[in-house]
């Protein structure tokens, strides 16, 4: 809520109900103890750090990017950076969205003409390994893309509605299963949370199975047409699925590679230890894996 939000009538009145005697400050007030507050955090922030050079992770801005311009990235970090007087930089990591890599050329720029370019700029420009593992798994899951949907598209009946996931729940009864076990709903561009949706999924391919025999309106949301986009044309098409057998287990094969992507993304995802050292032995046992 906005600070303005305490100088309405309906917010003082309902404060003056919970607490009566409590005398409620004006919004310019409130205003500047956040922002007394701030200077004081920031300046216990600044303090962690110390001449044993510890890892410390600590959040230290959250900026809008208003457009993906030239520079406007490489600016708002170059601002972030000189707020808090950091002037030796060591290595950015980001993404490897093009837009970085300009915004990664502009701090070298910046930081060479300020003379804080450490070792020659050469470890700089870090790009993010998890991410890069991500990607290297979605290009894999490409294989899998119809048997993927298909149980995605399993997930998201159940999710769809409080009635269709109490049908399901009674299904899982019939079955014998937990009714209040829960299935993770994936994100797509994250190939860990699609892990882990499958994961949770398996354990149910017979309730679904039953369901695809039984269940008119499982069947019937199967039989319905959704838009897509195919080779740049959105079309109307039927929805992927139910899933068969033959799709829970080419996904549970497929599942066993997610696992030691997922558990890789884990390890390097540490915030409280280095990784970059982890990276080269994490690629090669995973390329061993794969071979």
């Amino acid at each position: 809520m906005p600070f303005r939000a305490i100088d309405q009538d309906g917010f003082r009145d309902w404060i003056h109900d919970l607490i009566p005697k409590y005398k409620l400050p004006n919004r310019h007030k409130v205003a500047a103890a956040v922002l007394e507050l701030y200077f004081t955090e920031k300046e216990k922030i600044k303090e962690v750090v110390d001449g044993l050079r510890t890892l410390h992770k600590r959040i230290l801005n959250f900026v809008q990017i208003t457009s993906h311009d030239d520079h406007n990235i490489g600016r708002c970090l170059e601002v972030c950076l000189n707020n808090w007087g950091i002037d030796n930089v060591f290595s950015i990591t980001v993404d490897n969205g093009s837009a970085n890599d300009t915004a990664i050329a502009y701090m070298k720029r910046r930081l060479k003409s300020n003379g804080t370019l450490l070792l020659d700029r050469t470890p700089l420009h870090m790009r993010c390994a998890c991410h890069i593992l991500n990607l290297t798994v979605k290009d894999g899951m490409t294989e899998l893309s119809l048997e993927i949907e298909g149980i995605r598209n399993c997930v998201k009946f159940i999710h769809s509605s409080p009635t269709k996931l109490e049908t399901f729940r009674e299904y899982c009864i019939l079955m014998r299963f937990d009714k209040m076990l829960n299935i993770l709903f994936d994100v797509v561009t994250r190939s860990n949370a699609t892990y882990e949706m499958l994961n949770s999924t398996f354990k149910f391919k017979q309730v679904f199975s039953r369901m695809v025999d039984e269940c008119n309106t499982f069947i019937f949301y199967f039989q319905e047409e959704v838009s897509k986009e195919i080779n740049g044309v959105t079309t109307k098409v039927k929805r992927v699925g139910p899933s068969v057998l033959e799709d829970w287990e080419r996904a549970v094969s497929f599942a066993h590679f997610l696992k030691k992507f997922y558990h890789a993304t884990l390890t390097l995802s540490a915030i409280l230890t280095p990784t970059s050292n982890l990276i080269l032995g994490m690629m090669i046992a995973l390329q061993v894996e794969i071979e």
